[in-house]
C-alpha cells in the first residue's frame, strides 16, 4: 500500500494473455482512485494485439487528459502498448516488472489479482429485448459481476424497465440502433469493459469486430433447442410441430445466427403450453443457465465447456409471418390446429380462419373425443359429405367444427376487429349457424 492507500494495480489480460487493462483497488477489493484522480489507466486491445483505446478515466467512465510527458513502452506481442511514464514507475516501485514481462520481451506473464486471497469478478453485460431476461438479469444483479445493460432502441416497456433497473444500480445503459450498432457498441463497451456478453433475446446482427472484444466472448441464450431448432422464434415452431421439449441452448456466439459451440442446455417440457405459458417457464430455465454460468465463471472463466452443433441435425425456421398462421382446415388435423393456435397465443394473436370473408384469430380451442359419425343424432346437418372447416353444431359452449379425419373441434375463445369473443357469444353476436364454414379465401 503506497501513501495514497492504494493497494495494488492489477493487469486485465484477454485469452492469449496479454495486457488488455489496469486498474488501481484498494485493500478491499473494490475500485479507486489513484494520486492524480484518476480511476483507471485502460490500455485496451483487439484479438490481434492491435491497441483500440488508452487513457485515464474518471469514476464516470469518461476520458481525463493527464499533463505532463508519458513515455511510450512498446512490446513485441503487443505491437503497440501505451503505459504512461508516472504509472509505469508506480507499478514499478509495487512490484517486480518480471511480474509482467517474462524474459523473452514478447512473452506476457500471466498475473492473477489476489485480492484477500479472492480474485476479481468477471465482468458481465446483458443485451436482451424481452422480459424473459429479468429473472437472470435479478440473479447476476445479486453478485458484483453485472457491469452493463443494454436493450436494442425500441421504446416500450421493456425499454423502460431496463433502462430504469440500470439507473437505479448505477450501470452504464445502452439503447442500440441498427445503423448504428458498431459505434454505440464501441462507446458502450469503453465504459463498463466487459470480458462475456450475455444475449437474452435480441433482433440485430452483432458485428464481427465487436464480437472479438470481450475477453471470454459473446454467449447466446437461445430460447429453443439447438441445432434442431435454428430460428428467430423457435417456441412458435416447437409448439407448432408438437414437440414434447424445448428449452434454453446457451451457445458462443459467432458471425453466423444460432450456429456457435453449445455450452449448456437446459430443457423443459412442453406438454399443451400456450406460447405465453411457455416463455414463463424459459425464463426459469434461462436464470437456471445463467447460475452455472456464474459459478463456471467464479471458478475457472477461462475452462468453458463446448461442443460443436451436429450439421446433421440442423433445422431452420423463419420467424412466422401471416400464412404461417393462417388454418388450413383440409390440410391439417385437429391436433394439428390445436397446435397452432397454442403456438400463436398471444405473441401472434391467434391462428388465423376466415368466416364470411372476415378474419377470425383463434385464441382457444378444444379437442373433442367424438368423432363426427358419432355425433351424427345432435347435428341439424346432413354430415355424410361434410367438408372440413363446416360448422357442424353451435351452443352456448362455443362452435363445433369437422376437421381433416372427420375430427372435430370446439372453438371456445375468439378475436375479430370487433373485440374479444367467447365462442358462444361469438356466434349469438353474429347469428352464426351449422352448415356455414371456415375457410380460406381464394388467393388468386
Amino acid at each position: 500500500m503506497d501513501n495514497d492507500g492504494i493497494h495494488k494495480m492489477v493487469g486485465i489480460y484477454d485469452r492469449k494473455k496479454r495486457l488488455v487493462g489496469l486498474t488501481f483497488f484498494n485493500t478491499l477489493g473494490l475500485p479507486t482512485l489513484h494520486k492524480h484522480g484518476y480511476h483507471k489507466s485502460i490500455l485496451q486491445l483487439d484479438r490481434q494485439g492491435d491497441l483500440i483505446r488508452t487513457g485515464y478515466f474518471d469514476v464516470d467512465g469518461q476520458r481525463v487528459t493527464l499533463k505532463g510527458n508519458h513515455n511510450i513502452i512498446v512490446s513485441g506481442v503487443f505491437k503497440i502498448v501505451a503505459l504512461l511514464k508516472d504509472v509505469f514507475q508506480f507499478v514499478r516501485s509495487i512490484i517486480n516488472t518480471s511480474r509482467f514481462f517474462g524474459t523473452n520481451s514478447n512473452e506476457v506473464q500471466p498475473m492473477t489479482h489476489d485480492i484477500a486471497h479472492k480474485t476479481l469478478p468477471v465482468r458481465i453485460v446483458v443485451l436482451s429485448d424481452r422480459p424473459v431476461a429479468f429473472p437472470s438479469i435479478e440473479t447476476l444483479l445479486k453478485t458484483t459481476m453485472l457491469v452493463g445493460l443494454g436493450v436494442p432502441d425500441i421504446v416500450g416497456d421493456h425499454y423502460f424497465r431496463i433502462k430504469t433497473m440500470a439507473e437505479e444500480k448505477g450501470i452504464p445503459f445502452a439503447a442500440i440502433i441498427a445503423e448504428d450498432i458498431e459505434t454505440i457498441l464501441n462507446n458502450w463497451f469503453a465504459k463498463c469493459f466487459p470480458e462475456v456478453v450475455i444475449v437474452i433475446g435480441f433482433p440485430y446482427k452483432i458485428p464481427s469486430s465487436i464480437l472479438s472484444i470481450p475477453r471470454f466472448g459473446f454467449l447466446n441464450f437461445h430460447l429453443g433447442l439447438l441445432p434442431a431448432y435454428r430460428s428467430a422464434d423457435p417456441i412458435f415452431w416447437e409448439i407448432r410441430n408438437q414437440e414434447k421439449r424445448g428449452g434454453v441452448t446457451v451457445h458462443i456466439m459467432d458471425e453466423k445466427f444460432n450456429n456457435g459451440p453449445i455450452v449448456y442446455t437446459e430443457e423443459v417440457p412442453l406438454e399443451h403450453d400456450l406460447y405465453g405459458q411457455h416463455i414463463q417457464k424459459l425464463a426459469m430455465a434461462a436464470n437456471k443457465c445463467m447460475q452455472w454460468l456464474i459459478e463456471l465463471l467464479q471458478k475457472s472463466p477461462s475452462e468453458l465447456p463446448s461442443q460443436p452443433q451436429d450439421a446433421t441435425h440442423c433445422q431452420h425456421y423463419s420467424r412466422p409471418n401471416f400464412f404461417n398462421l393462417m388454418i388450413s382446415w383440409t390440410e391439417q388435423t385437429a391436433h394439428e390446429i390445436a397446435a397452432l393456435v397454442r403456438a400463436s397465443n398471444p405473441t401472434y394473436g391467434g391462428a388465423i380462419t376466415f368466416f364470411r370473408g372476415v378474419p377470425i384469430h383463434l385464441l382457444e380451442v378444444e379437442l373433442l373425443q367424438n368423432s363426427l359419425d358419432s355425433i351424427q343424432s345432435l347435428v341439424d346437418i346432413n354430415t355424410i359429405n361434410v367438408i372440413p372447416g363446416t360448422i357442424v353444431l353451435v351452443n352456448n359452449n362455443g362452435i363445433v367444427l369437422t376437421c381433416k379425419d372427420r375430427e372435430l373441434l370446439r372453438l371456445q375463445v375468439t378475436y375479430t376487429e370487433d373485440g374479444f369473443f367467447t365462442a358462444g357469444k361469438l356466434a349469438q353476436t353474429f347469428s352464426i349457424k351449422p352448415g356455414e364454414i371456415f375457410a380460406i379465401p381464394s388467393m388468386k
